[in-house]
């Protein structure tokens, strides 16, 4: 779609949502003009004014609590006051704030089949070298060495597509990432699709998934480890095969804890002038007919827009190696922060793609931040004194220049090779990136009986 196939007549910014949405921010009552202790400052407030720090990615807390809430509180006082804060408020306002986005009328990327198109996967970061950070947290290491950074551990269940966080879990003491996915099954929302890596490619964590899923109408998709084996019981006709698994207690391995069915596909991964790979899924979408295991196969490669999210909180939102807080109570409130901004600029992209009647994908991610910083920044020095009336040519004009600016072009296919630069053992140095522009041929190989 070119900038003259633009319509600007479309759905207009929802000024009274964000003002709903704004004064919801400032918290209950009359706040303008209060100075003094920092017992006047709520939890709540100070946990707004900490996803605003990590919004505009500068600055301290106290000069946002000033230009927030007008409440003047030193910086070492809002640290106690950041220490005393509940391991569990973060996580209480996720459970209120994230929520779907996507409409299956109106968003039909976000689905298929009626299904709501989900990804779990995990990631983390890296935290500063502090004393108090060194002194609560530990290193990785490995037979080589010991790692530069402690690391914060965050699992995230996105809606692929819109790039909307529906729930997170995060691990200061170096969790596994499987033990952070457990945390989130209870927040699957009704009738999705849950794509997944190969971490959860094994016989014991599909087991796990399956009863959760199945609670909630909801299916899987997931690509196989290397190493896992099962019993072909059918070939069926689009070259999938039903399938028996075998699970095994993870104490005693001659033990069979359950005999699952599901159904394998093999696929072939081919590009122009690239190596030829060969990879395996497992569905428990049994109707071949109603999901053709090319479609799924395809569908498969919907799960890189999850590894886009976490690239758009890092590079756009945190833009900076390492987290700023310098402990790991702290480190924890930012990560929250940074999933709750990215929630906020989930829903103002989708409005700009509404307006632009094209997908989320095609809208900038980063001009829509930056009108989101501009937008909040404006509000806040706006001390809460003015009127819609005052304020809405303002947010309209910026709205209109968002939508003029933030269309991309159609986004190309590439890939660059699975290398590290460091020389370690087992594993190909990376010195000359590349990246491949050829399009991905993706093609289902038959099962044998």
């Amino acid at each position: 779609m070119g900038m003259s196939e633009i319509s600007l007549s479309g759905p207009s910014w929802d000024l009274e949502s964000f003002s709903s949405w704004w004064q919801g921010c400032r918290g209950l009552g009359e706040l303008a003009g209060k100075r003094g202790r920092h017992s006047e400052l709520s939890l709540h407030q100070l946990a707004g004014a900490v996803v605003y720090q990590t919004l505009q990615g500068q600055g301290y807390v106290g000069r946002w609590v000033r230009q927030l809430w007008g409440i003047s509180v030193s910086e070492s006082a809002l640290s106690q006051r950041r220490a005393q804060i509940p391991h569990g408020l973060f996580a209480t306002i996720m459970a209120v704030v994230l929520k779907p986005l996507a409409q299956m009328g109106q968003h039909p990327e976000a689905f298929y089949h009626g299904l709501r198109l989900l990804g779990v996967d995990g990631t983390q970061f890296s935290v500063r070298n502090t004393p108090r950070i060194l002194g609560e947290m530990t290193k990785a290491k490995s037979r080589r060495f010991e790692a530069a950074f402690a690391k914060v551990g965050l699992c995230a269940l996105v809606e692929l597509g819109l790039h909307n966080p529906l729930a997170a879990a995060i691990g200061t003491a170096q969790e596994h990432e499987l033990v952070l996915a457990s945390e989130l099954l209870e927040k699957l929302p009704g009738q999705s699709l849950l794509i997944v890596d190969r971490l959860y490619g094994t016989a014991w964590t599909v087991h796990q998934l399956l009863p959760a899923l199945a609670q909630r109408e909801s299916h899987l998709l997931v690509r196989l480890r290397s190493q896992q084996k099962a019993m072909v019981v059918e070939v069926l006709e689009d070259g999938s095969a039903v399938v028996e698994i075998k699970v095994r207690d993870r104490i005693c391995n001659h033990r069979i804890v359950q005999k699952l069915r599901l159904r394998q596909m093999t696929v072939r991964v081919q590009r122009k002038d690239a190596q030829v790979r060969e990879i395996r899924l497992w569905t428990d979408l049994m109707d071949h007919k109603k999901y053709p295991a090319l479609e799924l196969a395809q569908l498969y490669t919907r799960r890189w827009e999850q590894e886009l999210f976490y690239k758009q909180i890092k590079l756009d939102v945190l833009n900076t190696p390492l987290l700023r807080a310098q402990t790991a109570q702290t480190a924890s409130q930012e990560v929250a922060a940074l999933v709750l901004a990215a929630a906020l600029v989930a829903q103002v992209r989708l409005r700009a793609a509404q307006s632009t009647e094209t997908t989320p994908q095609r809208i900038s991610y980063r001009e829509v931040l930056w009108v989101v910083k501009q937008l909040w920044g404006f509000l806040a020095l706006s001390g809460g004194h003015w009127s819609p009336q005052q304020y809405r040519p303002w947010i309209e004009n910026s709205w209109k220049q968002l939508l003029q600016e933030a269309i991309l072009p159609t986004r190309r296919t590439r890939s660059c090779p699975r290398a590290i630069r460091q020389p370690v053992r087992g594993w190909p140095r990376l010195l000359t990136p590349q990246s491949n522009p050829n399009p991905c041929q993706i093609s289902i190989i038959p099962t044998l009986p």
